[in-house]
C-alpha cells in the first residue's frame, strides 16, 4: 500500500482512540483502547486510636490496574479534604498518621487511582478520630504499704512533657480519681480499686490487651463503696468526675509487697468515649450504621459533638 493512503487510516485509528472509552480490565491488549474508568471507591475505611498516631486501614480494592491508594484529611465534617499521603504499593491497606495532636479530633477518606491517572471518589464512611496518651508497666501501691504512691490522678497526662508515673500519686491527693486498697474487712489477700469523689469504674473483663477496650460505655458502672476487685489480666474503665474516660490493664499483681503494674490510656476530651477501635482484622468501628438518602453515615452517642446520623456528604 502507497504511503498516500496510509494517512487516512492512521488518522481514523486516532479518532478511535479518542472515542474508545474502557476500563483496563475490558482494554486487555488492545492498543486502541484507553482506560478513562477510575477504581471502585475503598469501602471498610475506619481507624485506630493511638498516642499521638492514628492509623487508617481499609479494604482492598479489586482490579488489576489499580497502583495504590490516597489517604486525605479534614479537620471538620464534610470537608473539605486534603491529601495527605500516598500509599503506592497496592497490597497495602493502611497508612499511619503521626502528625497528629492529642485531644484534637481528624476526619479521614481514602480514594484509590490507576496506572492511567484514573481516581475513584472518596470513601464514603465517616471516620473521624481522636487521639489520646497512654501508657505502660506503671506500678501503684496498696495504701497499707505506700500511701503516697496508691492513688491515679488521669488529669497528669493533660500536663505537657508528662511522663507516666506522674499520674501515680497519694491516694488522699486533691485530684486522686481512684486508689489501690486491701479489702481488709473480708479478705486481705484481695485488692480493689476505690473510686474516690464522683469517680466511676467498672470491670470490663479478661482482655489480652487493653486494645480489645474500643468505646467506654454509659452503664453498667459499679455501686459498690469498695470499688471493684483487682484481678489480672482483668481491664477496667474508669469514668472521672469531669466526664473524661479512661481505661486500665492490670498485668501483675505482686500481693507480697502489695502493688499492680497496669497499662492505662486515657481520653482528653470530656464527654468522647473514644478509647480504642478493634483490631486491622476487625469489622469498621461505628455505633450505629444507617442508610440515608442513598448514603451511609455514622450515628454517634449523644455526647459526641456530632450528634445523630452524619447525612452531610464530604464532597
Amino acid at each position: 500500500m502507497k504511503p498516500g493512503f496510509m494517512i487516512p487510516l492512521i488518522f481514523g485509528a486516532a479518532v478511535s482512540v479518542v472515542l474508545c472509552g474502557c476500563g483496563d480490565d475490558d482494554c486487555g491488549y488492545k492498543p486502541t483502547c484507553v482506560d478513562n474508568v477510575p477504581p471502585a471507591i475503598p469501602a471498610g475505611v475506619y481507624s485506630v486510636t493511638g498516642d499521638q498516631q492514628v492509623t487508617i486501614f481499609w479494604n482492598p480494592v479489586l482490579g488489576s490496574d489499580v497502583r495504590g491508594y490516597g489517604v486525605w484529611w479534614s479537620d471538620d465534617l464534610p470537608g473539605p479534604y486534603e491529601r495527605m499521603a500516598d500509599v503506592m504499593d497496592e497490597e497495602s491497606y493502611y497508612y499511619v498518621d503521626t502528625d497528629v495532636d492529642n485531644a484534637r479530633t481528624y476526619f479521614y477518606a481514602v480514594t484509590a487511582f490507576d496506572f492511567n491517572g484514573n481516581e475513584s471518589d472518596l470513601s464514603i464512611e465517616s471516620v473521624f478520630d481522636t487521639p489520646r496518651p497512654a501508657g505502660f508497666d506503671v506500678r501503684v501501691y496498696d495504701v497499707e504499704n505506700s500511701p503516697s504512691e496508691g492513688g491515679l490522678d488521669f488529669f497528669q497526662a493533660e500536663i505537657p512533657g508528662y511522663q507516666d508515673d506522674d499520674l501515680v500519686v497519694a491516694w488522699d491527693a486533691s485530684g486522686t480519681d481512684l486508689y489501690l486498697d486491701s479489702a481488709s474487712d473480708n479478705d486481705p489477700d484481695v485488692l480493689r480499686f476505690v473510686p474516690v469523689g464522683g469517680t466511676l469504674i467498672q470491670d470490663f473483663g479478661f482482655t489480652e490487651s487493653l486494645d480489645e477496650i474500643d468505646w467506654a460505655p454509659i452503664e453498667g458502672w459499679s455501686d459498690s463503696p469498695m470499688g471493684v476487685e483487682v484481678i489480672r489480666g482483668h481491664s477496667y474503665i474508669v469514668q472521672t468526675v469531669d466526664d473524661n474516660y479512661a481505661k486500665l490493664r492490670v498485668s501483675v499483681i505482686n500481693r507480697s509487697r502489695g502493688y499492680v503494674i497496669l497499662d492505662w490510656a486515657y481520653q482528653l476530651v470530656p464527654d468522647n468515649q473514644e478509647l480504642m477501635p478493634p483490631a486491622p482484622d476487625a469489622p469498621a468501628r461505628t455505633i450505629g450504621i444507617v442508610e440515608m438518602e442513598g448514603r451511609r453515615c455514622q450515628e454517634n452517642q449523644e455526647s459526641m459533638e456530632q450528634n445523630g446520623c452524619l447525612a452531610r456528604l464530604k464532597k
